[in-house]
């Protein structure tokens, strides 16, 4: 049974490389070919970054990248842990330039790709990036249809996510993200209800008046699951 640093292996990198050689009709993919042979002792987020290193390279431009992503959406086989490091050149060559028209977008095509596996790591670029804005964009997928994009706007803004580079402005200001829970602490879902409880863990270590007052709330408006959700967070 792999280990938790292998679930990124040799294999998943080169199913990643052919998918996206498939997608955009180019050999092009050398570098992300090369990352498999280099993973090494690498732990898993390691692995996800080496990898996504490699995507940024052979992928050129954002928009190249984001075109070829959205049209390897079509193949099932894009899924499972190759999705990590191809959202995080995802991100990190949306938020490379000052000109900033390609942050929502590439914010979008993050949500499309989360229900693969998941996008809340490399949400946390956007975060840095521009948490004002990004906090606005992500709002709106708590009104998703899917519950994996719904789970990922409390997921990726968690202050504390395991895995997951820190934003220091979320560890500094954890109420920020009060009304993504609030739109979701009674969701359908229970994926997405145990997001919600670990969101409220996490600001209950930042800020314990910020957790009471936010759970006070909930419990004056709840519903069945309302208690359970609490007892979590």
């Amino acid at each position: 049974m792999p280990t938790a640093d292998e679930l990124i292996n040799p294999e998943t990198v080169r199913a990643l490389a052919a998918i996206l050689e498939e997608t955009s009709a180019t050999a092009a993919w050398s570098s992300v070919h090369a990352a498999a042979d280099e993973l090494g002792e690498l732990t898993l987020s390691q692995r996800a970054r080496s990898v996504a290193a490699a995507i940024v390279d052979d992928g050129r431009s954002y928009s190249r990248l984001a075109a070829v992503t959205h049209d390897a959406l079509a193949d099932p086989a894009l899924t499972g842990w190759m999705i990590w490091p191809l959202t995080e050149a995802v991100a990190a060559m949306a938020t490379a330039r000052a000109d900033t028209s390609e942050f929502d977008g590439s914010l979008d095509l993050l949500a499309a790709l989360t229900p693969r596996l998941t996008s809340e790591f490399a949400i946390r670029t956007f975060l840095n990036a521009d948490l004002d804005r990004a906090l606005a964009a992500i709002a709106g997928w708590t009104t998703h249809d899917d519950d994996a994009v719904r789970r990922l706007a409390s997921e990726g803004t968690r202050p504390k996510l395991p895995w997951a580079k820190q934003v220091p402005r979320l560890t500094r200001e954890p109420s920020r993200t009060r009304p993504i829970l609030d739109a979701l602490y009674r969701d359908e879902s229970d994926f997405v209800r145990r997001s919600v409880g670990n969101h409220l863990n996490d600001v209950s270590r930042l800020c314990a008046e910020t957790a009471r007052a936010t759970a006070a709330a909930w419990s004056s408006a709840p519903d069945a699951h309302t208690a359970a959700l609490i007892r979590r967070g």
